[in-house]
């Protein structure tokens, strides 16, 4: 079984988008959706549950960030595989089905799925780790842009995938849409508590 953990922030209005998606598409399925909830308006609960009430709710108490938050979701969690969601994801196809079924007949540890924007352009969803720290450097504005006309005449290949071809293997997944072994998740720990993330409301 999946188990899908999206953290609440004052994220009503995305949380309805996402879940008439999961209606529309997953009612049939075996999934199941764990909100966990670090603030929300006085009757957001009661509201979301009652369109959606194949939802578990989680009650953080206070604003607790986002890594303890789905450390809470993970550890309530009963599937074999665990899914960390955003809140203002919604989905239009099957991609949630394939991608878990594809990483159970997998040797993987975990996967991801291509995103997009509102409008349909492709979303950076993964990336591939460079050497000597060159994730951070080509952020850097004119140094950045050096190095990637450098890469790119030495054919390197591209951190960031543009577009996702196929199954791709690479060294990191956005966690937008983050998927793993609940196996992998035992051997590797969970998330680090530090690791705040606060959204702006």
């Amino acid at each position: 079984m999946l188990s899908v953990v999206i953290v609440n922030y004052h994220s009503m209005p995305w949380l309805t988008k996402l879940f008439a998606s999961v209606t529309q598409l997953y009612a049939s399925e075996n999934i199941e959706w764990i909100v966990v909830n670090n603030a929300s308006g006085h009757n957001d609960q009661q509201e979301l549950l009652d369109q959606f009430s194949f939802i578990h709710w989680l009650e953080m108490g206070y604003n607790a960030g986002f890594a303890r938050a789905c450390n809470k979701g993970i550890e309530a969690s009963k599937g074999d595989t665990v899914l960390l969601l955003n809140p203002d994801t919604y989905f239009t196809d099957n991609s949630l089905v394939a991608c878990y079924n594809n990483l159970m007949t997998s040797n993987a540890i975990a996967s991801g799925v291509q995103l997009y924007t509102p409008v349909g352009l492709p979303q950076y969803s993964a990336s591939h780790f460079m050497r000597g720290g060159l994730n951070y450097l080509l952020k850097i504005p004119i140094w950045g842009s050096i190095l990637k006309k450098i890469g790119s005449s030495a054919h390197v290949t591209k951190p960031s995938l543009d577009k996702a071809v196929g199954t791709q293997q690479v060294g990191w997944i956005s966690g937008a849409f983050l998927m793993a072994k609940k196996e992998a998740i035992d051997t590797a720990g969970m998330l680090d508590d530090s690791f705040f993330c606060m959204a702006k409301k």
